[in-house]
This record gives structure tokens, C-alpha cells and sequence, in this order.
């Protein structure tokens, strides 16, 4: 080869790695579209192992559970922008439920949709929970599976989910409503709560219709699906029939219903939708509303039952509360039991009790508060009060480059700001190691990490093995595709447009995975942790 020919190969050698170094860099990050959204994943000590488009369908929350030796994803799908092909059956079909198989996380295998039985506005099932005949009391229905979904804002059904393929619907546990927003069932202990609007019970928010005078929720018996018992209405001090307290509290948006083997059965409740919402938070203890041996209708019968309730200032509504309990705390090893106090309460300080509390992320384009999540005190229950916050800076949140460096993302600015951002839902992990019923396995992030939804800035991983001191050690943030509904926002009389992403909620399994789904239509994503932050979680280094 002569002089010349080895320069030319010498020069295109060094321009094709070139190439590749620079189309490396711009594949981890920091590719942006036309309208300067990324059209790269970005991620920091988080990778993903699967993704589905589930039919382009807008999704609000993933649900995995493990039937027999499989792993199935139920992703609930909020209204979208009309129906949808659904290439399985060539039909056109509005929201509803997506099944997906991901026991191998590489592959999701799409299994069905099932659509909503209504029409617009109510096309949608926004919410579902699982449980599994074995673990609900009394093991009824050994091997089988059930679902109880929304049905828009109309209904919540129960359904026979054991072949995820072909789900059977059994009954409606609540019909011709107004508000079903969102619903929580615990399987150790088989009740559930099903928000509703009712025409005695009173509150206030804007979400609240069906020309009712207000949104509370009902408590079911649910530990025989077959044969569903109504328990009582219940909400806060001021909304029962008849009340005559001033001002009246904001609307219910999610009564969590948890079991725990040292304190029983107790509903840990979110009110006030929004990021300007009239925020409560409030504990009741189950016992104590089964033991009136009737329907709680006045403030006196919430007062005998409800252990705390917490008032929050006008800047945030609630949109999930989380019982976070009998956390080990190394730095307070060395102490000794507190003296007793008032009223019942937590005396051991080396194994204290929190909560999980998250406001609702922004209106579109930064309007308003941006949402964050709490951690509260509940080592005095009737007495809580917020610790510490976990918030993500829009104006700081950085991108870690292939080349090490940093990359600002505004994501209130008028080019990739015009969606939501903010906390929204968190993965409401469970686990047979904490008391929980059987088939959630020893989940790695149960009391010790957490996966919170951040809307436009996607999922943050936050370790929480210390409550005082919350550290937001991983996170990910989707491309949008072709498929990445449109959002707008108008600032000061001025609209502007992009397709975004809005990671809406997350959930986890005893494989140390992440779920997330998109809102806007764009899919689900199974993702792991990575470096520092899964060696923690797995308790091992990888290999």
C-alpha cells in the first residue's frame, strides 16, 4: 500500500471512530427533536431490560404480580384521544386494561386488552388491583387470580384474572356512580376501599361530579370476591351527613388500606386533588370502624375511629399516603427507649415509623406548586407531622453525557416544559418479609427504596433506609416517539406545544425491577438499577 492510500485509510479510520464515539455520546443522552424534547432515553444508575408499546395507549398506573410462575403486568389506561387499533383482534377499541406476560423482562409479551365498557368520557379504566385467591382470609379460591378495575367513572368490577389471557368479568361491586378514583384492596386482610360521590356525604374539589355533594369512599369486605359486603362509608371530620363543620374538607383521592402484624389493619387517606388542593392526610384504624357494628355517619363515629389526621397547607393536594413502618435506624443505635408520652405511640427509637405521603405534580407548563413527596412521623400516629421532602429541581436535573458531562434540562421551559412535572404516584411496595400476603415475594425495595413518578421528569429512584435524610440516587427519563401524545401549556397568554412524556406511576417485584408507564401513549418500560444504587438494593454486587 503506498504512502498516500495509507493516509486516506489512516483519515477515514479516525473519522469513523470519530463518528462512533460522538453517535455514542448522542445515544446515551442529549438528543433532542424539533421541539427540543430528547429523543434518547436518559438515565443515571438505571438501564432498560424491556419495552412494550402497549398499542400506543395512554397508561396511568403499572400493577405486576406473580401468578403461579409467571410475572404479569396489568397497565391501566387512562382516556385517550379516541379508540385505538388493537392488532390482536383488528378492532378499534377504546382504553382499558392492558395484560402484558413480563416474566422475561427482555421480551413483554403482549397478552390482551380489555376495553372499558364505556364510551367517551368514561372510555377508560383507570385503576385496577390484584389479588390472589390463596392469599385473600380463608383461601376461598386456591390458584385462582382477581381483578377489580374502574370502569371510567361509572363503575368498579370484579373480574376472574387467574388466565390473564382471557379475563372473566364476575360482577360490579359498585355501579352508576360519579367518582371512582382510586381504589386500594388489601389482600392480607381482604377489605378494599372504592372511592365514590354520594348525595349525603359532603366535600369539596372540582374532580368530585356527577351531580353529587361529594366524594367519599366506601369499605368492602372483599375476602370472598363472589360475595362482596358493604362495611360502611367513611371519610373526614366535617364531610359526614349532617356536619355542620366549616369549611368542609377536600375530596378523597386515595384510601390506602394496609395490614400490618404489629398494628393491625388501619386506612392511611389522601385528600385533596391538585397541586393547590386542600391537602389532609389521615390514619383510621379498621377495628374500631368494625366494632360500631354499623355505618359511620357522624363526625362522632370518624372521631372514635380515625387515630390522626393532618392539615396541610393550600399549596398541595394529596394523591397517595403510604405507611412506611418499623425502620431500623443505625444512627440511633446507641439509644434508649423514650419515655412515654400522652398518647399511644412509638417509644423505641432505634425502629421508628414513617410515611410515604405525595402531592400531585403541576398543571401543564409549571403552573402552579410543583409537587414533591413527604416523609412523615408516625412514630406518634395521632400526633404526625412531615419530616423531610423529596423534590427534584426543574432547573437543575441533569443528564449525565457519554462523555461524562452534564447537560441542563429545563423542564418548565417553553420547548420541553409543556406537560406536568412533579411527584405524582409512588411504587406501593409490598412483601411476604414485612407481613404481607405471600404472593408479593421479598420485595428489595419494601421499607427500604422507593420508585416515585415525576411526570415529565420521569422516575426517580429515592433510598429511604434513612427517612431523616432522602437521597434521590437513580433515575430515568423516556424518550417521546411518533407515537407521544401532544401537550400544551399557556404562559401569560402565550400557548406552546411539544410531545412529552409523563411517567404517571411506577410499581417494582421481588426481582428488583421498575416499571413505569407513560400517560401520554408513548409505553411501559421494565427497567433495573445500576451500579452503587442496585449493590445496595440486592445486597450484592453484580457479577
Amino acid at each position: 500500500m503506498n504512502t498516500s492510500n495509507r493516509k486516506l485509510l489512516l483519515f477515514a479510520s479516525i473519522t469513523l471512530i470519530l463518528f462512533l464515539v460522538i453517535g455514542l455520546a448522542a445515544a446515551q443522552n442529549g438528543v433532542y427533536g424539533v421541539n427540543e424534547w430528547p429523543t434518547t432515553d436518559i438515565g443515571y444508575n438505571m438501564r432498560i431490560l424491556g419495552y412494550n408499546d402497549i398499542q400506543h395507549r395512554p397508561s396511568y398506573m403499572p400493577t405486576v404480580v406473580k401468578q403461579g410462575n409467571r410475572y404479569i403486568l396489568y397497565a391501566s389506561e387512562h382516556v385517550g384521544t379516541g379508540t385505538y387499533l388493537n392488532p390482536m383482534n383488528g378492532q378499534m377499541e377504546y382504553d382499558g386494561t392492558s395484560i402484558l406476560d413480563v416474566t422475561n423482562p427482555h421480551h413483554p409479551i403482549y397478552l390482551k386488552h380489555l376495553p372499558s365498557f364505556y364510551t367517551p368520557p368514561n372510555n377508560e379504566a383507570r385503576h385496577v388491583r390484584v389479588c390472589a385467591g390463596s392469599d385473600l382470609p380463608g383461601a376461598l379460591y386456591p390458584g385462582k387470580f382477581f381483578m377489580v378495575r374502574t370502569e371510567g367513572q361509572i363503575s368498579h368490577t370484579l373480574w376472574d384474572v387467574t388466565n390473564p389471557a382471557n379475563p372473566i368479568f364476575i360482577n360490579y361491586i359498585i355501579n352508576n356512580l360519579g367518582y371512582t378514583h382510586k381504589e386500594s384492596w388489601d389482600c392480607t386482610s381482604g377489605y378494599i376501599t372504592l372511592p365514590k360521590n354520594s348525595t349525603t356525604w359532603k366535600s369539596t374539589g372540582s374532580a368530585c361530579s356527577g351531580g353529587t355533594t361529594g366524594c367519599n369512599f366506601a369499605i368492602y369486605d372483599l375476602h370472598d370476591p363472589y360475595n362482596p359486603k358493604f362495611i360502611t362509608d367513611y371519610g373526614l371530620v366535617g364531610q359526614t351527613p349532617g356536619s355542620t363543620v366549616i369549611p368542609t374538607p377536600a375530596m378523597i383521592h386515595e384510601a390506602v388500606i394496609y395490614t400490618d402484624p404489629t398494628y393491625g389493619t388501619r386506612i392511611y387517606g389522601a385528600y385533596g386533588i391538585g397541586v393547590a388542593g386542600d391537602g389532609w392526610l389521615q390514619i383510621a384504624d379498621l377495628s374500631k370502624i368494625l366494632a360500631l357494628n354499623h355505618p359511620v355517619m357522624t363526625d362522632a363515629d370518624i372521631e372514635a375511629t380515625q387515630i390522626g389526621a393532618l392539615k396541610e397547607s393550600y399549596e398541595f393536594g394529596e394523591h397517595t399516603f403510604w405507611p412506611w413502618l418499623h425502620i431500623p435506624l443505625p444512627d440511633y443505635s446507641g439509644n434508649s427507649p423514650a419515655a412515654a408520652g400522652p398518647v399511644a405511640g412509638n417509644l423505641n427509637p432505634q425502629i421508628q415509623d414513617f410515611g410515604l405521603a405525595t402531592t400531585e405534580g403541576t398543571n401543564n407548563g409549571c403552573v402552579g406548586y410543583t409537587g414533591m413527596a413527604f416523609v412523615v412521623d408516625l412514630n406518634y400516629p395521632s400526633e404526625m407531622q412531615m419530616l423531610s421532602d423529596l423534590h427534584v429541581p426543574h432547573h437543575l436535573l441533569t443528564a449525565r453525557r457519554g462523555d461524562g458531562g452534564h447537560e441542563m434540562i429545563d423542564f418548565c421551559s417553553t420547548t420541553n416544559g409543556n406537560a406536568r412535572f412533579g411527584s405524582h404516584g409512588f411504587s406501593e411496595d409490598l412483601s411476604s418479609a414485612g407481613g404481607q400476603a405471600a404472593n408479593w415475594g421479598d420485595n428489595p425495595f419494601f421499607h427500604r427504596f422507593n420508585a416515585i413518578a415525576w411526570f415529565g421528569g420521569g422516575v426517580h429512584i429515592w433510598d429511604l433506609r434513612d427517612p431523616y435524610d432522602p437521597k434521590d440516587v437513580a433515575y430515568f427519563i423516556p424518550a417521546a416517539n411518533g407515537f407521544t401524545e401532544q401537550n400544551c401549556a399557556t404562559r401569560n397568554g402565550v400557548t406552546s406545544c411539544t410531545n412529552e412524556i409523563g411517567i404517571n406511576n411506577a410499581a417494582t417485584d421481588d426481582r428488583g425491577l421498575v416499571y413505569i408507564v407513560d400517560r401520554y401513549g408513548t409505553g411501559i418500560w421494565v427497567l433495573e438499577l445500576t451500579g452503587e444504587p442496585r449493590e445496595a438494593l440486592m445486597g450484592k454486587k453484580e457479577h
